[in-house]
């Protein structure tokens, strides 16, 4: 009774453990000394392509490998253990034989040819006495893992050739200011070549006057108070002389929400600032000769308003006689202090009366044959 109990027990083990075989998604082959495969479970038959009978107690694990690999893999163990491994089931086993762990990326073949990749392990098994038994390889298809490793590294690539070319400056600096990655573009605005900006801090070269504003801001970053910011600064070229650039940076978090790195994108405005700053000195010598020129009109003003005032003056007290009459109406226009004085009459008595009017009769006639000529050609 005792026994069939045992019995049954064991089976019910060895069931319970084929069925968890069976279901991990893992490729299981265990082979005898000579590499004849013993068992395989469902998940490696079900991913081969194969049914049990055609490979249990037939054929090695050769059936399922890339014959080149085998062959490049035989060299790389040859050369590493010192002796000669011969491309064949020996190539998957050497290491484990000898007690070494040997975990490698392995191409498998289906029986429709198909491929895919696997990461095979590979254990030797022994008796109690150690001797070697069979082989366990569990491989795991990586598939997946390698479509996302190649997109990665195609984003990696892609960004790696737009960093490197890019029309603009570009840079990834440390935490403290340290530059760890640089661009062509950003060594030629500051005349460093990359190794020798990579031995420096964005500090070095940053000009005193700016760095303040500067650091200020990385502390926000810092601080998560901000997640970027643009400033127009100064470096100082490694010949001496300023260059004005617009930096624009932003963070980079690790997983663990530590910061990583800054992104910093530097474009050149050193033509802009000088263009502006030509037009400001342009403007300010505008508003200087403006200046001048309007002191110089403002005095001549004054001078003309002091002729005017002058002749005037002279008009008036001219020992002769003087007056302006319309010819068409005879009406006295302008006269001095000396003709109102002669004739006893004010300038308001004599400015738009006819002139006519204020001499004697005798002058009379022959002033009225003086403007008549005057009036036809007038009209």
């Amino acid at each position: 009774m005792a026994d069939q109990l045992t019995a049954t027990t064991v089976q019910q083990t060895q069931a319970w453990q084929q069925a968890i075989l069976d279901s991990a998604d893992f490729t299981m082959i265990a082979t005898d000394p000579q590499g004849i495969i013993q068992t395989i479970n469902a998940g490696a038959l079900r991913k081969l392509g194969y049914q049990p009978e055609e490979v249990i107690g037939k054929v090695t694990p050769a059936i399922i490998h890339d014959p080149l690999e085998v062959q490049e893999r035989a060299q790389q163990l040859s050369c590493e253990l010192g002796y000669s491994i011969e491309p064949g089931f020996e190539a998957f086993v050497a290491k484990a034989r000898l007690g070494i762990p040997d975990e490698n990326i392995w191409t498998y073949i289906r029986k429709d040819q198909s491929h895919f990749p696997v990461c095979l392990s590979v254990t030797a098994l022994r008796d109690e006495v150690g001797n070697v038994t069979g082989f366990l390889g569990i491989g795991k298809d990586i598939t997946e893992q390698q479509k996302t490793k190649q997109s990665l590294d195609e984003s990696e690539a892609r960004f790696a050739g737009a960093f490197q070319h890019a029309a603009i400056g570009m840079a990834l600096v440390s935490p403290e200011g340290h530059w760890l990655k640089v661009n062509a573009s950003i060594c030629d605005i500051v005349g460093y070549s990359e190794s020798e900006l990579l031995s420096l801090t964005f500090q070095d070269i940053t000009h005193p006057d700016d760095l303040g504003t500067d650091l200020r801001y990385i502390k926000q970053l810092l601080a998560g108070e901000i997640d970027h910011y643009d400033l127009e600064k100064r470096y100082i070229h490694k010949q001496g002389h300023e260059v004005w650039i617009l930096l624009s940076v932003s963070l980079l978090h690790k997983d663990d929400g530590q910061p990583l790195y800054f992104i910093s994108q530097i474009q050149d405005i050193n033509k802009r600032k000088q263009a502006e700053s030509a037009l400001q000195k342009f403007n300010t010598d505008l508003e200087k000769l403006v200046a001048e020129r309007t002191n110089q009109l403002e005095n001549a003003y004054l001078k003309l308003k002091t002729s005017e005032a002058q002749y005037q003056d002279l008009y008036d007290n001219a020992p002769d006689m003087y007056l302006s009459v319309d010819v068409r109406t005879s009406k006295v226009l302008h006269c001095n202090k000396t003709l109102c004085n002669i004739l006893g009459l004010s300038k308001d008595e004599l400015l738009n009366r006819s002139i006519l009017n204020c001499i004697t009769l005798t002058v009379t006639h022959k002033l009225r044959r003086l403007f008549k000529p005057l009036s036809i050609l007038e009209k």
